[in-house]
């Protein structure tokens, strides 16, 4: 009987955690889903039969996407993908359980923070979550001893999930093993088992070219037009967070941990904003939590965190919703989008005027608007759809130049407010190049309308 009763607790604990997850992706935090709708939209053409690199530009490895588009199989409804995303936050809060014991439950309130840090974002789904998953993994790994093999598998699956921090999450474990030459065999055995599953996938496809370009030449694109710091305050959390690690370092030398929190800085290079910092400082709460000697046995706290963090949920969601020109609309693909009726109206108009056309239409403004649209329209993800600085690989202007330029009988849409907002990322001298070079031939609504001949 005992037995049962704890099975029922723990049914009903991650029922509840799954449904809390379910509900904030669905509907608390709807509004701030700009990243999560390209992470999406990555999936949706996988699921599409789109191949990557070669149908459409993508700048990480493949495993997050094509993780993801599992759940996109039998629907491409967006609801589809918050629910593998919750599945995958509740077996993360099981890890983070075991590796943290009760303490988990004092991390768990701490991720509805808003502001100065939006720690919730790291529940977003995407490549950034499935990075930081694979990391936490690791770090429950190496505190068991657990099978080097397995470090090593885990360690690949981060490198073909974002290369630009994966590749380097090997240095602890070359360093820190310190010359067991065994050990770093196995690591580099099992890591080598997903790069090369990778590699044959691309050879197949005949994606590797595209990839290569696109993932490492446009490396040097990337870092050089999208530094960006949003203000002094991010700043200051960074270097807090900082100063705790290096203390930490040298607290406890021995522990490899440290060195993978060392290398996730990476996270927030070269965009240092809310979301990429929350990523970092997850992982250094999970640091702090595992250094602070707290003996926390008590089913008053697991309880009553739960209760808080979904009522807060809750509540937070009725004061944000019940605030400005917002409603819930059900879109084809994407239900219960929150957005606002002059947004909506914009779309409507884009529709209507998309629908009489008989001419090859392009959108060629901001990523999350252009996936937005051809989500919802069931419509393919094409290389124009995310015209992001390092997103189109080496020598990208004149790549770009050289696709308009081979269009034919073509509208081109561009957004002219995307020409003069502050957005870091947007490639404005494409969206001038086809100011500046085909004919406007009329406006609709908050869009120009140009015509390629």
């Amino acid at each position: 009987m005992k037995n049962k009763n704890k099975l029922i607790l723990k049914v009903l604990k991650y029922g509840i955690l799954f449904l809390f997850f379910l509900y904030s992706l669905t509907i608390s935090y709807n509004i701030f889903f700009g990243d999560t709708i390209v992470n999406y939209g990555f999936s949706y053409a996988i699921s599409k039969g789109e191949i990557p690199y070669n149908d459409f530009n993508l700048i990480i490895p493949l495993f997050s996407p094509l993780l993801y588009s599992l759940s996109l199989i039998f629907t491409k409804n967006i609801i589809s993908y918050f629910i593998m995303q919750s599945i995958l936050l509740v077996i993360l809060f099981e890890i983070l359980e075991k590796f943290l014991s009760k303490k988990v439950y004092i991390l768990l309130p701490l991720t509805l923070i808003g502001y100065p840090l939006c720690l919730f974002s790291i529940f977003f789904p995407g490549y950034n979550f499935i990075l930081l998953f694979l990391i936490i993994i690791i770090m429950f790994l190496e505190s068991r001893n657990s099978n080097d093999y397995l470090i090593g598998f885990i360690i690949g699956l981060s490198i073909i999930t974002k290369h630009t921090i994966g590749i380097f999450l090997i240095l602890p474990s070359l360093i820190y093993i310190n010359k067991n030459y065994h050990k770093i065999l196995k690591r580099l055995l099992g890591l080598l088992i997903p790069c090369c599953l990778f590699l044959i996938y691309l050879i197949f496809t005949k994606s590797f070219n595209n990839f290569f370009n696109l993932c490492f030449m446009g490396l040097f694109d990337f870092a050089k037009t999208n530094f960006y710091l949003k203000n002094k305050t991010t700043l200051i959390i960074l270097l807090i967070g900082i100063i705790y690690l290096v203390y930490s370092i040298f607290k406890r030398k021995n522990d490899i941990n440290n060195y993978y929190i060392l290398i996730s800085l990476l996270f927030i290079y070269p965009l240092i904003d809310d979301y990429h910092l929350s990523h970092f400082i997850f992982l250094e709460l999970i640091l702090l939590l595992t250094n602070l000697k707290l003996n926390i046995n008590n089913k008053f706290l697991v309880k009553n965190s739960l209760i808080f963090t979904s009522l807060f949920t809750i509540i937070w969601t009725f004061i944000v919703f019940n605030y400005g020109d917002y409603k819930f609309i059900n879109f084809p693909n994407y239900p219960l989008r929150y957005i606002n009726n002059s947004d909506y109206k914009t779309y409507k108009e884009l529709k209507k005027y998309i629908e009489k056309s008989n001419k090859n239409i392009i959108l060629f403004s901001i990523g999350t608007e252009n996936y937005f649209y051809k989500i919802t329209n069931n419509l393919n993800i094409t290389y124009f759809d995310l015209p992001n600085y390092g997103n189109y690989g080496y020598d990208s202007y004149n790549m770009m130049i050289k696709k308009f330029n081979k269009l034919n009988d073509t509208i081109i849409l561009i957004n002219k407010n995307t020409l003069k907002t502050k957005e870091q990322q947007f490639y404005k001298e494409l969206a001038n190049y086809v100011v500046n070079n085909y004919q406007e031939i009329g406006k609709l609504s908050r869009y120009n309308i140009y015509y390629k001949e």
